[in-house]
C-alpha cells in the first residue's frame, strides 16, 4: 500500500494501486467488461485498506462480487460483517509481512547473508555463498593490481574484459505486461554482461571480499556463510 496520493482541484483523490493485476481487475469491472468476479474469501481480495474501498465502490456501483466462503447481507449487520473482515485482511497481511522481516533480520543476525553476492561467488542459499570457480582468480587479481597505485579503474575493468571477466547471469526484470500475462521468471534467460569501470569500483569498496555481510545501513559483521578472498590488510590498502 502505497502511502502517496494526490488532491485534485475538483476534491478528488488519486493513488496509485500496486497490484498490477488486480488494477487489471478493478478497470475491467469497472468499464463493465465484466459483468462480476468470485473470490474465495475476502483477504484473497484485498491486501490493504485502499483495497476495502475499491471493493466496496464497486459493489455499491452494483458490480457482482461474491464470495465463496461467506455471503454478506445488505444490512448494517452485512456492512459490519464485511468491515471486520476488511480488518482482519490487512491484519493477516501485515503479520505475514512482518514475519518476513523477523526472519530476515535473525539470518542476518547471524551472519548469513539474505542477498545475491558479488561477482566471484555463488549464491546457494544465505548459509552458502561458495567461491565462483570461473571468476574468482581473476577477482583478486583485480584487488592485487589496484594495490600497486599504477591502475585506474577504466584500466583494471578493460584488462579485466580481456580477461574474460563478466558480471553474475542475472534475469531483468519481467514488464507488467509480462507479469499481467503470468510470464514465469524461469522463462526468462539469465544474461551475463562484460565488466566495466563501474563494476570495479564497486567491488574494490565491498567488504564483502574480506569475509563481511551487509546487516544495516554501513553496518557490517562477520559472515558465516562465505570465505573471504582476500585479507584484510590488502582490502584496506586499496
Amino acid at each position: 500500500e502505497e502511502d502517496e496520493f494526490v488532491m485534485n482541484s475538483d476534491g478528488s483523490v488519486q493513488y496509485r494501486i500496486l497490484r498490477p493485476k488486480f488494477r487489471m481487475l478493478v478497470e475491467m469491472l469497472n468499464t463493465k467488461k465484466i459483468k462480476g468476479v468470485v473470490f474465495l474469501c475476502w483477504d484473497r481480495a484485498s491486501r490493504n485498506d485502499q483495497d476495502n474501498l475499491i471493493i466496496k465502490k464497486l459493489m455499491n456501483l452494483g458490480i457482482d462480487i461474491r464470495f465463496a466462503e461467506t455471503n454478506y447481507e445488505k444490512s448494517s449487520a452485512g456492512k459490519l460483517h464485511m468491515n471486520i473482515d476488511g480488518m482482519f485482511s490487512g491484519h493477516y497481511s501485515a503479520v505475514i509481512s512482518e514475519k518476513v522481516k523477523n526472519a530476515y533480520a535473525k539470518l542476518r543476525a547471524e551472519g548469513r547473508c539474505t542477498y545475491n553476492s558479488p561477482i566471484a561467488y555463488l549464491d546457494k542459499g544465505s548459509d552458502n555463498k561458495p567461491f565462483d570457480p570461473e571468476r574468482t582468480l581473476i577477482s583478486k587479481r583485480v584487488f592485487e593490481l589496484y594495490s600497486t597505485d599504477k591502475w585506474s579503474f577504466v584500466q583494471l575493468g578493460k584488462w579485466a574484459r580481456e580477461q574474460g571477466l563478466t558480471t553474475k547471469p542475472v534475469r531483468r526484470k519481467r514488464t507488467k505486461e509480462e507479469i499481467l500475462n503470468n510470464v514465469s521468471l524461469k522463462d526468462i534467460p539469465k544474461i551475463s554482461r562484460p565488466v566495466d569501470h563501474k563494476t570495479i569500483e564497486y567491488m574494490l569498496r565491498n567488504p564483502f571480499y574480506i569475509g563481511k555481510v551487509k546487516v544495516g545501513k554501513n553496518k557490517y559483521i562477520d559472515s558465516t556463510a562465505h570465505q573471504a578472498l582476500i585479507d584484510t590488510s590488502l582490502f584496506y590498502k586499496v
